[in-house]
């Protein structure tokens, strides 16, 4: 299979699940593009899986660094 580029529109709470259900399948994936442009708040710790330490960053950039450090 030929690996895919993916984009990712919204990095709430469904775009969490959706890239941590994407885990499994890294290898068939070539790029992953992030798009949201709202940041991570201290409201999000309660039903979103960001930590402490992203509050303040983008969505994107603390999703990115959850699930796709590369």
């Amino acid at each position: 299979m030929k690996p895919i580029n993916l984009n990712l529109v919204g990095c709430g709470g469904v775009g969490l699940k959706i890239a941590r259900e994407l885990q499994p399948y890294a290898e068939k994936i070539q790029s992953v593009t992030l798009w949201d442009s709202d940041r991570v708040e201290d409201r999000n710790l309660e039903r979103q899986i960001f930590t402490k330490d992203q509050v303040g960053m983008s969505k994107s950039q603390a999703t990115a660094d959850l699930f796709f450090p590369e």
